[in-house]
C-alpha cells in the first residue's frame, strides 16, 4: 500500500512540476500592448530621436522581453513618408530598455491613440553602409500594414526604408 501511494505521490508531484509557469502580471502602471491598430491611425516617419522621460513599466512581450519601459520621447525633424501625417516635432511613448545616449536617426511606425497620444509600434535604425532600415519579423507587436512610398522596400517580409543622408562614406565596406 505504501509502495502505491508513494508512487502516486510521486507522479503527482511530477504533474505539479510540468505545468506551465503563471505569466506574470503588468506592473503596476505599465501600459499594455495596444490592440491592432484602426485603419489610418498609423504612420511611417523618419526622425530624429531626443529626450526619453517618464518611464512607465511595459508590459512583458509574447518572446518573454521584461523589464523594458514605455518613455515619453521627443521626435525632432520628423518627415512623414506615408499614411496620417505627424508634425516635425513630436512626443511619442517609445518602449526601451534604457534611455538613448545620444541622438539617432530612426524609421519608426507611430500610431495614433484613440486618446490622441502617440505610441511607437515599430522602430529601426539605419545601415551606415546602405542607408536602409528594415523593421524585421518577427516583432512583438506585429503591424499589418504595408505603407506605400518611394523610399519604401519591401525584402524578404520585412518593410525597409531607404534614408539617402544616412549613408556614411566613412563605414566599414565589411
Amino acid at each position: 500500500m505504501s509502495l502505491l501511494l508513494a508512487t502516486l505521490l510521486g507522479f503527482s508531484a511530477q504533474t505539479v512540476l510540468a505545468a506551465p509557469a503563471p505569466q506574470p502580471a503588468p506592473p503596476p502602471g505599465a501600459l499594455r500592448p495596444p490592440p491592432a491598430p484602426k485603419p489610418g491611425s498609423l504612420s511611417l516617419v523618419v526622425a530624429t530621436s531626443g529626450t526619453q522621460e517618464d518611464p512607465r513599466p511595459a508590459p512583458c512581450g509574447p518572446n518573454g522581453d521584461c523589464n523594458d519601459f514605455h518613455y515619453l520621447s521627443t521626435f525632432t525633424a520628423a518627415q512623414t513618408l506615408d499614411g496620417a501625417p505627424l508634425p516635425e516635432s513630436f512626443e511619442a511613448r517609445l518602449k526601451l530598455h534604457s534611455p538613448y545616449i545620444s541622438k539617432y536617426r530612426l524609421a519608426l511606425i507611430v500610431e495614433r491613440l484613440d486618446d490622441g497620444s502617440l505610441i511607437v509600434r515599430r522602430q529601426t535604425g539605419f545601415n551606415g553602409r546602405n542607408g536602409i532600415g528594415c523593421f524585421y519579423l518577427p516583432d512583438e507587436w506585429p503591424v499589418d500594414w504595408q505603407p506605400q512610398a518611394p523610399e519604401v522596400r519591401y525584402q524578404a517580409k520585412s518593410l525597409c526604408v531607404f534614408e539617402a543622408s544616412e549613408i556614411n562614406p566613412n563605414a566599414p565596406k565589411d
